[in-house]
């Protein structure tokens, strides 16, 4: 039994497994994937080569991979087998059984006594005969056959000497009486003849009786179609193109008056938009007007820079003038000091002694003055402070930072400015664009009222032509034409037979031919005497006098030849019987010796010619040797149809099978509904299956209950639980049909899996 099958790149199902139970049921929509399983489970099972292979092959891809993972014993089968026997796809379980498959081998087989097929031996018996037959005992008993042809010739014309003269002297005697017996046969068909004749003349006369009647049916026939054609001269071709091309007209007008539509939509969205584009800038302009006036507020506390930024002045010292001042000083103080207590340091300058300090103070004092000044600076704490108080108001308001310095601070202010005059610009420009929409919209709207009232004019004119013709509408006015057209046909074949009918009739108007069949039919009508006769019964009665007239015929000639020349030639027959009697004797002798001769050659070879033929005469037999067959066939069709059906199969093909139907009658397959055909085809391959005397396999049915209604849906999946029970064969069913699969689970209960399959 199946236990998983496993599917890697087969079709839709791309590494997938589906678990089996003893009965397993796959339900989907149609592209649900059943088929594809249906071929994966043959793939599989089959390993199918040739053209089973390639259109596998072509529809799945060489890289498909299908395995099964058995619960015991590993299945397989030969790729007909599983079509022919296992597989039941798509609403058609056709059985084709002249397949010389191995399980039909089995099931002719089990037909047979001791399981031999008399058809098998007839034909190896048939070789054994031939073998040997070239032997050389072939030769000599070809040459004793030629002489016993030539004896029992002889013999042949030796007593048919004997035989005709006795025959002669024999109806001599016999003459007259069989001259009296001929003449009282004769008249006795002389009397059936006439008897016949008189009916075949009131046949004749019925006929014509009804060729009348078919005539004047034609008259009223012609006169009720020219008033039906009178009726419909008003539909002319003219007309109907006329209501075709306002239809071609009305069908453009609609186009516009839709495309007219169609733009009032889409303006009308295009405006929304425009709307919604126009208060979302609006509101975009309000905040950018917001944040304007809070910039222009906050930079005037800002500019100018100079007010807000004090300018400082300070001493400051060069480092090295001061060195040297302060050096100078110090030299110049002490040149001072020495020229003053100590005059006796400088005796060579006396006069001159305070003139050198007091150059070189005061050159201490020039690089003094040199070594001083004065830097001015910027007090920014105001400046800071009201960039700090405009960063809090701006975060305050804004809920957004203000980055950077001064020029930073007041470069965003200036953005800020400019946004919001960008702002105002594109709400101008989103205003006018709604403005403009708006135009379009109201001439939009313009033009698909005219649409609308031009379509509606049409459609008016239309209806109105429609209501003066008395027709609801193009197709009723072509119908009505056709109508005309078949009337026509029809008057003009009726006004030909009547033509044909007065021509025959020779009169000139169908009033004067319609008196004169009238006339004709009563004067009929008093001669008929009796019923008409079927075809069949009429052609048995036709045959009768034809072969009356004939044996008539015969019998006169005979009594006419009669036997005269008979005497003439007795003479001479009983002149040649001479020495007859003995000649027989010798050629019966040398016969005798001859066929005893003959037998013991071909007693051998006829003993098994005679095998054959009772082979042969067995195979020629089949239908016998098929009841048993056919009675398990029909008992499992009559579980299928609620009734009592019997099965008679004539040889090994089902569609030559007859079947009772439900009214009892014997029909052919090919004669029976689709859903009664299908039911019996079933039961047959049930059957057979189990004669395949196959070890536990499976049936796959795909969709096989289409063509039967509910309650054979039932019995049949009633058949199948049997069938499984009986044989353990497991049951793997397809389909796409609720009520089905409620049925088998109502059937099968917890031995019943179900897949369900999406597309």
């Amino acid at each position: 039994m199946i236990r998983t099958l496993r599917l890697d790149r087969f079709g839709k199902f791309q590494d997938r497994s589906f678990d089996f139970a003893p009965v397993t049921l796959f339900l989907g929509e149609n592209e649900g994937g059943k088929t594809t399983l249906f071929d994966a489970i043959f793939d599989a099972l089959c390993s199918p080569g040739g053209e089973y292979g390639k259109k596998l092959k072509s529809r799945y891809g060489a890289e498909r991979r299908a395995k099964i993972e058995f619960d015991g014993e590993t299945l397989k089968f030969q790729a007909a087998d599983f079509l022919n026997l296992l597989a039941v796809r798509s609403g058609s379980v056709t059985l084709d059984i002249e397949k010389n498959s191995e399980w039909m081998n089995r099931v002719k087989a089990e037909l047979f006594s001791g399981g031999i097929d008399p058809r098998t031996a007839a034909a190896r018996l048939e070789e054994i005969v031939r073998s040997k037959a070239r032997g050389t005992l072939n030769h000599e008993a070809a040459g004793i056959g030629a002489e016993l042809a030539e004896l029992r010739e002889k013999l042949a014309g030796a007593r048919a000497l004997r035989e005709e003269c006795l025959a002669a002297e024999e109806r001599i005697a016999l003459l007259d009486r069989q001259m009296a017996e001929k003449a009282r046969e004769s008249g006795a068909l002389e009397e059936e003849i006439r008897g016949l004749e008189r009916s075949l003349g009131q046949q004749s006369l019925l006929r014509e009786e009804r060729t009348l009647r078919d005539l004047l049916f034609e008259i009223t026939e012609g006169r009720r179609k020219k008033e039906a054609l009178d009726a419909c001269a008003r539909y002319v071709r003219e007309r109907l193109d006329e209501f075709r091309r306002r239809e071609e007209e009305l069908q453009r007008l609609k186009t516009e008056r839709e495309i007219a539509e169609a733009a009032e939509e889409e303006l009308v969205r295009s405006y929304r938009c425009a709307l919604a584009a126009g208060e979302s800038g609006e509101a975009r302009m309000r905040r950018a007007e917001s944040l304007r006036l809070l910039a222009d507020m906050l930079r005037d506390t800002l500019v100018p820079r100079e007010k807000l930024v004090d300018q400082k002045t300070r001493l400051v010292w060069r480092k090295l003038p001061l060195i040297l001042a302060a050096s100078m000083l110090f030299l110049g103080a002490a040149g001072f000091v020495l020229a003053g207590f100590f005059p006796f340091l400088i005796p060579f300058m006396p006069p001159y002694r305070f003139i050198i300090p007091a150059a070189i103070l005061v050159l201490g004092f020039s690089f003094l003055f040199a070594a001083a000044g004065r830097r001015i600076w910027e007090d920014t704490e105001r400046l800071e402070g009201a960039l700090r108080a405009a960063r809090e108001r701006w975060r305050a308001e804004t809920g957004e930072e203000l980055q950077g310095g001064y020029g930073e601070v007041l470069a965003e202010l200036n953005r800020v400015s400019e946004r919001a005059r960008f702002a105002v610009e594109d709400h101008e420009r989103l205003r006018r664009e709604a403005g403009s929409l708006g135009e379009e919209l109201d001439a939009a709207a313009i033009r698909k009222r005219e649409a609308e009232k031009v379509h509606s004019a049409a459609l008016r004119d239309l209806r109105t032509l429609f209501d003066a013709a008395g027709v609801s509408g193009i197709e009723d006015y072509a119908a009505r034409l056709e109508k005309k057209k078949h009337l026509e046909v029809l008057l003009k074949e009726t006004e030909g037979k009547l033509r044909e009918g007065m021509q025959a009739w020779n009169v000139s108007t169908v009033t004067e031919l319609e008196d004169l069949l009238t006339a004709r039919l009563r004067d009929i009508g008093d001669r008929i005497t009796e019923k008409e006769l079927a075809p069949e019964d009429l052609r048995i009665l036709e045959n009768r006098l034809r072969d009356g007239k004939d044996r008539l015929t015969r019998i006169r000639r005979e009594e006419k030849e009669g036997f005269g020349d008979l005497s003439l030639r007795l003479g001479e027959v009983r002149e040649r019987f001479r020495g007859i009697p003995g000649e027989i004797a010798e050629c019966e002798k040398k016969i005798s010796r001859g066929e005893s001769r003959l037998g013991e050659i071909k007693r051998e070879l006829r003993a098994a010619a005679i095998a054959g033929e009772l082979f042969n005469a067995l195979s020629s037999e089949a239908d016998t040797m098929l009841r048993d067959l056919s009675g398990e066939i029909g008992a499992a069709f009559s579980t299928l149809t609620a009734g009592n059906r019997s099965i008679e199969l004539r040889n090994y093909s089902a569609d030559s099978a007859a079947i009772t139907d439900a009214g009892g009658g014997i029909r052919d397959v090919v004669q029976l509904s689709a859903g009664t055909r299908d039911a019996f085809l079933l039961a047959a391959r049930l059957v057979l299956a189990r004669k395949s005397q196959a070890r536990r396999a499976l049936i796959v049915l795909d969709e096989p209950f289409i063509a039967l209604d509910r309650p054979r849906t039932g019995r049949a999946l009633g058949v199948l639980g049997e069938f499984r029970e009986s044989s353990g064969w497991q049951l793997v069913l397809f389909t796409k049909d609720e009520v089905t699969a409620g049925q088998a689970r109502e059937i099968f209960g917890d031995i019943l899996l179900i897949h369900r399959l999406t597309p």
